[in-house]
């Protein structure tokens, strides 16, 4: 719940570093809830919203050793 409430917050403020940052930690637990395509989906959006060179390296980490 807390993530999504700073996502909801991260969104309505146009804070795209930390959205994509919650996107992945939602995605982390999904993927803990085995729900793989769903944590997959979050990780390429969070992707699409990364602001520094470093989050998409970091984010890309979790496609490609998903994938």
């Amino acid at each position: 719940k807390f993530c999504e409430k700073s996502l909801e917050l991260a969104d309505k403020l146009g804070l795209d570093e930390q959205a994509a940052d919650n996107l992945v930690n939602i995605g982390i637990v999904m993927e803990e809830g085995e729900d793989y395509q769903g944590a997959m989906e979050l990780f390429q959006q969070a992707l699409a919203r990364a602001v520094t060179d470093e989050q998409r390296q970091n984010i890309s980490h979790y496609i490609f050793q998903r994938a």
